[in-house]
């Protein structure tokens, strides 16, 4: 796959700002958390310093990566169909964009994202939830339309005869969250 960008008529302006994060070296910057090539400003960098935690991420995940497959190859064995994450914004941006560029591996659940209240979404999200499992996405734990969403799930998990919701309901969020502890139990 060939990707071209025609800047059109910025592309001046273009060139000069690749030509700044060249001189700056902004990758490598990057990566070693030299802020100053953001801003000489304490209270600025400091802000942006509090977001590169992404830049973590393998490290941080690496570890984790034998309980995820096992609980990846739990939920394939449980007969789940659909994995359907409840989440709006951010919370979502990153699963829709994994499934939409690596799709769905043979012999797993189908998996969806629903990120809109339309009633139409959520009613179709929300169908098959006799065979889903449902992740509730929310950093702060406090987002309503996904937990509304669950809520939702959970009662339509009960109407299909499942007694404990919770057993096909994952949350996802950050700890310390009341979501977090709501999950806990």
């Amino acid at each position: 796959m060939t990707f071209t960008l025609d800047p059109g008529p910025i592309a001046a302006a273009l060139d000069v700002a690749y030509g700044r994060l060249t001189q700056s070296r902004f990758a490598e910057a990057l990566w070693q958390r030299r802020l100053e090539v953001w801003s000489g400003d304490a209270e600025v960098q400091r802000r942006i310093g509090s977001r590169l935690g992404w830049l973590d991420a393998l490290e941080f995940a690496r570890p984790q990566a034998p309980r995820l497959l096992a609980f990846a190859d739990a939920i394939r064995q449980a007969g789940f169909t659909d994995i359907v994450l409840l989440g709006m914004g951010g919370s979502s941006l990153a699963a829709e964009v994994f499934r939409r560029v690596l799709g769905v591996a043979a012999g797993f659940p189908r998996f969806r994202v629903l990120d809109s209240v339309d009633p139409d979404a959520v009613r179709t999200a929300l169908e098959p939830a006799a065979t889903s499992l449902f992740i509730l996405a929310s950093k702060s734990g406090t987002t309503i339309e996904p937990n509304v969403m669950a809520e939702e799930a959970a009662r339509r998990i009960r109407a299909a005869g499942h007694a404990e919701p919770g057993a096909r309901l994952v949350a996802v969020t950050d700890q310390d969250t009341a979501l977090h502890r709501r999950a806990g139990r």
